[in-house]
């Protein structure tokens, strides 16, 4: 069941690669070692961004969910 919606939810490029794995865990060990890497730029923007969220005239629950969503 879990290997089926893997390969729903990925590309038909990206499931054509991760197709043949036994189990759901094999293709998740695949698909994090080819598409896992960080990177750093938009890390590091993502970082900034949460660093410069203020609160201002939003209500708590907005405030959160902007810092959530980064």
């Amino acid at each position: 069941m879990v290997m089926a919606w893997i390969l729903n939810v990925v590309t038909k490029d990206i499931g054509d690669s991760i197709i043949y794995a036994k189990f759901a865990t094999d293709m998740w060990i695949q698909l994090e070692e080819k598409y896992g890497q960080a990177n750093g730029a938009k890390f590091y923007q993502i970082q900034k961004e949460i660093c410069n969220v203020s609160q201002g005239t939003c209500d708590i629950a907005t405030y959160f969910t902007k810092i959530k969503t980064l």
